[in-house]
């Protein structure tokens, strides 16, 4: 099922009060004209320990297969839920316009070993040159395709209002 946000947790330490990192995203953006999804991503500490010099370690956040950050380390952080990182990725989906990509995060406190959380999530679909067809009385969505070099090519169809051109199928 498709979503449009989602968050990934790391394990917990209990040796340190139930330690733990997580990362939320949230889709910001989609592109028909690119097949892209563009989303925000936080990175979270939830803290129940103490923590001084050099103590806290982010080694990476990976997003559909990219480092889209890594290897910052943080000091004197006590008993709190602090961001500790945020930015913005962009996801290509694929040409039929589905995307499942996988957020993957890393990290480390001195006092344990690494903390790690994976999570999958299914975006939502880009129609990709779908237009609706007349079978049977009833109306069924299709792809459309344009014959290019003796071969056929999935296209994008546009229709004229008002002086603007509007895709089919799109946004």
């Amino acid at each position: 099922m498709a979503v449009t946000s989602g968050t990934v947790y790391t394990n917990q330490n209990t040796s340190e009060g139930n330690t733990r990192f997580y990362v939320t995203w949230t889709q910001t953006s989609q592109s028909t004209t690119n097949n892209t999804t563009t989303i925000h991503w936080e990175i979270w500490f939830e803290n129940h320990w103490e923590y001084y010099s050099n103590a806290v370690k982010i080694n990476s956040l990976v997003i559909d297969g990219t480092t889209v950050y890594g290897e910052h380390q943080w000091s004197n952080l006590k008993y709190q839920t602090v961001k500790l990182a945020e930015g913005d990725t962009t996801i290509t989906h694929g040409s039929d316009g589905k995307k499942t990509f996988t957020m993957t995060l890393n990290c480390w406190t001195y006092r344990s070993t690494t903390y790690t959380g994976t999570g999958s999530f299914e975006l939502t679909q880009i129609m990709r040159g779908i237009a609706n067809w007349g079978v049977n009385g009833s109306w069924k969505p299709c792809m459309v395709y344009w014959g290019v070099g003796g071969q056929w090519k999935q296209c994008l169809v546009y229709y004229g209002v008002n002086g603007q051109w509007k895709q089919v199928g799109g946004s």
